[in-house]
């Protein structure tokens, strides 16, 4: 999480003006008597949670800092930015996390790998990614890499997964089931994507019901039932590369 931003609004009797002090720069009395709070950049189903937290929390809310830090303990807040308005008033102004795709089966994650739950969000459809906790950022950047390959294809991932033995498959919208294995992942991305887009020149593409890319001179394709290539006997071959 980024590092805390602060800020203190005084009012400078001398010359009535609003004067903003990062309160990292000055040594100012930090407690202050808060009644009011507005909150922005969030939804209202979001802005009632936040409320009540702040309301039930009320006496850790009496500072800045306090109130910096019951709004960051929030899953799906990323940074707040949190201003005293003098005489009692706060203003919190929220990012939230925001998802690219869903998580393992109850969470979301963030462009940055980051993992969260929220309730009040409904995204529609978005990549499901799943594997072992502690490797959000390591499938977070498989997922980018694989799209990018795909990206010279008219595919892209719709499920990608991580599995115990460190073995990756993922699926894509056109809901091709492809196996990568453990080794040699970016290569195996290679022959696959020649493969694919060979496919798609001749029209067959729609019929792969799977892809298996872990061989060491070619991949196997699985085609779906009744869909067999023209002049093909069988449901599966391997292509050499």
């Amino acid at each position: 999480m980024n590092p805390m931003i602060l800020t203190l609004v005084l009012v400078s009797l001398a010359v009535g003006a609003i004067v903003s002090i990062p309160a990292s720069q000055k040594q100012i009395q930090t407690w202050i008597g808060i009644d009011y709070v507005s909150l922005t950049g969030v939804s209202d189903s979001e802005r009632s949670e936040l409320t009540d937290m702040l309301v039930s929390r009320r006496e850790d809310v009496q500072n800045v800092f306090g109130a910096y830090a019951v709004i960051t303990e929030t899953p799906w807040v990323e940074e707040a930015y949190v201003t005293w308005r003098w005489p009692d008033r706060l203003h919190v102004d929220v990012q939230r996390l925001e998802p690219i795709a869903y998580w393992n089966t109850d969470g979301f994650i963030s462009d940055k790998g980051e993992i969260f739950v929220s309730g009040h969000l409904s995204p529609g459809r978005l990549p499901h990614l799943s594997g072992p906790a502690g490797k959000e950022k390591l499938i977070m950047q498989q997922y980018v890499q694989i799209n990018q390959v795909l990206n010279r294809t008219d595919h892209s991932v719709d499920t990608l997964s991580l599995d115990e033995r460190g073995a990756w498959s993922f699926t894509s919208q056109h809901g091709i089931q492809v196996l990568l294995g453990k080794e040699l992942v970016r290569e195996r991305l290679d022959a696959l994507l020649v493969v694919l887009q060979s496919l798609e020149e001749r029209g067959l593409a729609d019929r792969v019901a799977a892809m298996d890319v872990r061989y060491a001179n070619g991949l196997a394709v699985k085609w779906k039932p009744g869909e067999v290539a023209k002049n093909e006997s069988t449901t599966q071959r391997e292509v050499r590369l």
